[in-house]
């Protein structure tokens, strides 16, 4: 019993002679610990055989991580010009359909008033003697000349086209019919 009593003694003596020392320098702690026994901090080796294998790829990743940022501002702002765009094209295409509806409208009175001078065309040809009619669609384009006596009545323009010229009144009767159909 007093071997190892003894031997108890040594090693409180041993563990006193080391923990001291160790205590009053703060160095009582893992890391410390650690140093002390040679193993170094499991840390520490990391770091000292990290930045071999890792600090690249870290590296790498912060440069992916910026491109990627990079690219979603670029996105933001290509969208913000497209919605940009598209309210323009809207905004064109409403003055676009106004513009088309005024000239439909500017077309259909046009048309009208066409269609009304033709009228009082037609009505002053078929006031005139049949001769007198002839010899003024003589000098008129086959198509005019047409449009003009698809308007007077059927008698007056028989009278008329008997007084013109056969092949004249032939092609004049040929525009007639091609407009009809």
């Amino acid at each position: 019993m007093r071997i190892i009593g003894l031997v108890g003694l040594g090693i409180v003596c041993f563990l006193a002679a080391v923990l001291v020392p160790v205590i009053a320098t703060g160095n009582f702690s893992k890391e410390g610990l650690a140093k002390l026994s040679g193993r170094g901090a499991p840390e520490a080796i990391v770091e000292e055989e990290a930045p071999d294998d890792v600090t690249p790829l870290v590296r790498a990743l912060r440069q992916r991580e910026d491109g990627l940022a990079k690219r979603e501002a670029k996105l933001k702002e290509d969208e913000e010009r497209l919605k940009m765009m598209q309210a323009d094209l809207d905004k064109l295409r409403a003055e676009l359909k106004t513009v088309q509806a005024q000239i439909t409208q500017a077309l259909q009175a046009a048309d009208v008033d066409k269609k009304a001078r033709l009228e009082e065309v037609a009505k002053s040809l078929a006031e005139m003697k049949p001769q007198n009619a002839a010899d003024t669609l003589k000098e008129w384009p086959p198509e005019d000349a047409a449009n003009v006596l698809r308007l007077v009545k059927d008698k007056e323009r028989g009278k008329i086209l008997d007084s013109m010229d056969p092949e004249k009144a032939a092609i004049v009767l040929r525009a007639i019919q091609e407009r009809v159909l």
